[in-house]
């Protein structure tokens, strides 16, 4: 949008927008969440045992002496980082949960361990889930340690699509706020907002973190094209961006950018990833659960 619009075109713009959804709109949101999380949930299973390749590039950026203490337009890169991952996504049998966890396995060209699955192996081997899930949970926190700065945990290409699960969209409020006709001749855009307490992320301080953000998703088939969704905690922001598109080989659609950034008073750590080499494993099927 054009920095000179007067806010009386801004105004009129947003109302050309409602009123075009209005006369086009087919649809309550709640019909449109019902497809998205019918999409989303298949999205679940056929993701239940999948790894692939994660590029992220993270950079530190402080804010510029002119800044007068703010984080201001012109910040200063102050260092920068390349990982490289697996990425986990599994559903062990038996659990609700789905869990994703990240296994760095190279930091600025340079090896930090061997290139074995290792995570997709502690399910393959284990035959009690739950230590593999603490294993892995390990693994996950140490891969951690070669950030560039602590990002939390919320830089997950996957989380928000997760709120559409039928489990959890009650504790959202929703809202449809027009179509984006640059998405597609059916692509809408939904807002959410957590609403219930005590909120599904937790601070440090084990306070409560609201998650907020959008939602692109086709009318017709309820396909999430893109989600974004944002924290603020301990005064920082953090935004992750998601964009999905189809994997031919695995025959779905799969993450395939995320946009991070956590930005605070006086510096921000922005981060790009990118997602390749998508593999499915497979359980054995002697494997025990234990709960």
């Amino acid at each position: 949008m054009p920095t000179h619009m007067t806010t009386a075109a801004v105004g009129l713009a947003i109302l050309g927008l409602v009123a075009g959804a209005r006369a086009q709109q087919a649809f309550t949101v709640e019909q449109l969440l019902d497809r998205s999380s019918i999409y989303v949930e298949n999205l679940v299973a056929k993701f239940s045992r999948v790894v692939a390749e994660e590029q992220y590039t993270q950079e530190y950026l402080i804010a510029a002496p002119e800044g007068s203490g703010k984080f201001l337009g012109a910040p200063k890169m102050a260092e920068r980082r390349t990982l490289k991952s697996d990425l986990l996504m599994v559903k062990p049998a038996g659990l609700d949960q789905w869990f994703i966890f990240r296994d760095v396995f190279e930091v600025d060209a340079r090896a930090v361990r061997g290139r074995e699955n290792r995570l997709a192996k502690l399910f393959l081997e284990s035959r009690d889930t739950v230590s593999a899930i603490e294993r892995a949970h390990e693994i996950a926190t140490a891969s951690a340690q070669f950030n560039i700065r602590p990002m939390g945990t919320v830089d997950n290409p996957m989380l928000a699509l997760g709120f559409l699960q039928r489990v959890y969209r009650p504790r959202f409020r929703f809202t449809l706020r027009g179509r984006d006709t640059e998405g597609g001749p059916d692509m809408w855009i939904v807002e959410f907002r957590e609403t219930a307490r005590p909120t599904l992320m937790r601070g440090t301080t084990n306070k409560d973190v609201v998650a907020r953000g959008r939602y692109w998703v086709d009318a017709a088939s309820g396909r999430v094209a893109r989600t974004e969704v944002i924290f603020n905690s301990l005064g920082t922001d953090s935004i992750v961006t998601t964009s999905f598109a189809m994997d031919e080989r695995l025959g779905t659609p799969v993450p395939v950018e995320m946009r991070f950034t956590r930005t605070g008073a006086k510096n921000e750590v922005r981060g790009t990833a990118t997602y390749g080499r998508f593999r499915r494993f497979e359980v054995g099927t002697e494997e025990v659960i234990q709960k």
